[in-house]
């Protein structure tokens, strides 16, 4: 199993519009910026690839300072502020990724709009895209592409913001527990999909035993 990232694992409260939220945390910023790096380094060995998020980018358009592209010196992936596009092959397959934090085209009555509507509109030379940055409950799904003649998948991540005056002041909705998506390639190319990570894993380890 490996790990994607899709930006904002930091609060980052430091924009004049925001700074404010950061009196009412736990953590002092320089902790929490600890704590991702102390993330990043438990994900060391299956980080693959990572996006930033528009908390992150909020220190590049202040002063320069690319917050992850910091933390992440010393770990070998792909990384890029905004897109990652990178393919993954299998024994008989090759399946295109298009990984951004944000998309254009949201819909407050489909989660997955915005990727869908990339793939028909814009780029549709991707078979899965990930998404984040709109705070639902974590959902993965297919669609058919019909320019295409094919199905895709949108792996949306989840939220973790529950309970802060910037989640109230937006009227976030509390969303399922689980920010994290599973994806599994098949080597014939075909994929398998889970909102629960924990799910994943546990079907993993299933799968292993049975072949034992």
């Amino acid at each position: 199993m490996y790990a994607c990232l899709c930006g904002d694992i930091a609060d980052n409260w430091v924009t004049p519009k925001v700074m404010h939220v950061q009196r009412e945390q736990v953590l002092s910023l320089g902790e929490e910026l600890t704590m991702v790096r102390v993330w990043l380094e438990i994900m060391r060995e299956k980080l693959k690839v990572v996006v930033s998020g528009n908390h992150e980018l909020r220190s590049y358009e202040l002063v320069g300072w690319d917050m992850l592209m910091d933390a992440l010196k010393d770990v070998l992936c792909l990384y890029d502020q905004h897109e990652a596009l990178f393919t993954v092959e299998t024994a008989e397959a090759e399946i295109p990724f298009k990984v951004r934090h944000q998309w254009k085209g949201y819909s407050k009555y489909n989660p997955t709009h915005a990727p869908e509507n990339d793939a028909r509109f814009n780029d549709g030379s991707w078979k899965v895209a990930v998404a984040a940055h709109t705070h639902p409950a974590a959902v993965i799904r297919e669609f058919y592409d019909e320019a295409a003649a094919e199905r895709k998948c949108v792996v949306q991540l989840g939220s973790y913001q529950y309970d802060s005056a910037f989640g109230r002041k937006l009227n976030f909705p509390r969303a399922h527990a689980s920010g994290c998506c599973g994806l599994m390639v098949w080597p014939d190319g075909t994929m398998q999909g889970w909102h629960d990570l924990q799910q994943a894993a546990a079907y993993l380890t299933y799968l292993r035993l049975a072949n034992e």
